[in-house]
């Protein structure tokens, strides 16, 4: 008997419970159609239409044509979606009178810096006020930021020093001679003379036809005063980055000032020469040249010789299996 009434009370229990979750569910869904109404929906669309969020204030209005088509409010609301279409069109326009604009000053201007400038203006001239126009700042920003780095990088890489930055590393004998105006003399190895005015010699040196070492000989200093090797080497150093600067340093048993940075080793030596009972003057030797391709070349000539020890010693088999 217990049971049966545990199981009458269990039984309308679910019941109960069942029909409060349906009460207030019918509840939720009456209170949310009461705040559904035209105008609640066209207040919200004003709003909308007030902070400009005109894609949403269609929406809304939209919604309140399809839900409520009997209402008073949807030749409004049909009005207004119309007033917006417009407003959107002359928009797109004036937008893509802006993007011609932006194109236009761009083409004018030549150095990555002006190109800069004229993003900074056009961004701040209309802010988020067109979104396509927006993107394609940050797209050109984005485009000369990495032409910027990549031409200082090859800038750093390609940074002879000695007055003579438009030589690159890499470069062929024919652009060489271009660049310094003058014909090479060659000297053997690979190596050749360029002298150019007042009296100055660069021995500009090729591997495969590329540029990768430099040398500009400085004959007849005096031992001590302003072009003494101690001042040069300041004249460098004033001359390079904090790269270089960071890096230099000397020799003290080859007696020679020693600077580099990723891409470029330059040393400076100097000489004495002359007769004794005249007194003697200083031969300072600059000499720039490419980690790279020097790298490379090391790499080649060990290769070489690896190559050839192999074919020797294929010869010395072959010759000790023929007896």
């Amino acid at each position: 008997m217990k049971k049966i009434i545990l199981y009458v009370f269990l039984g309308l229990s679910l019941i109960a419970n069942s029909y409060f979750i349906y009460e207030n569910n019918f509840l939720k869904k009456e209170n949310k159609k009461l705040q559904e109404t035209p105008e609640i929906y066209w207040q919200n669309a004003i709003e909308k239409i007030n902070n400009k969020n005109y894609l949403e204030a269609k929406e809304i209005l939209n919604k309140l044509i399809e839900n409520f088509p009997a209402s008073n409010l949807v030749k409004n609301a049909k009005d207004k979606t119309k007033e917006i279409n417009l407003i959107e069109k002359k928009k797109e326009e004036e937008e893509k009178k802006a993007i011609k604009s932006l194109y236009k000053e761009l083409s004018n201007v030549k150095t990555e810096i002006d190109v800069e400038n004229k993003l900074n203006f056009f961004d701040t001239m209309y802010d988020d006020t067109y979104p396509e126009l927006k993107n394609i700042i940050k797209e050109e920003k984005d485009k000369i930021r990495k032409k910027i780095e990549r031409k200082k990088e090859e800038q750093k890489e390609n940074r002879l020093g000695g007055g003579y930055k438009n030589l690159k590393w890499g470069m062929s004998k024919k652009q060489v001679e271009q660049i310094l105006c003058t014909k090479g003399s060659e000297s053997g190895g690979g190596i050749y003379h360029f002298y150019l005015k007042e009296d100055t010699c660069l021995k500009c040196a090729f591997y495969n036809n590329k540029l990768y070492k430099v040398s500009n000989d400085i004959s007849n200093l005096p031992k001590s005063g302003e072009n003494s090797i101690d001042n040069v080497y300041k004249k460098l150093l004033q001359k390079f980055n904090d790269e270089f600067k960071e890096k230099a340093r000397y020799n003290v048993e080859e007696k020679y000032y020693y600077l580099e940075d990723k891409y470029t080793k330059i040393t400076l030596s100097c000489d004495k020469h002359g007769i004794p009972m005249l007194g003697y003057l200083n031969q300072i030797v600059i000499n720039y040249e490419s980690k790279s391709i020097v790298k490379q070349i090391q790499e080649d000539r060990l290769r070489e010789e690896e190559n050839r020890k192999k074919e020797y010693n294929e010869s010395l088999n072959n010759k000790i299996n023929n007896l």
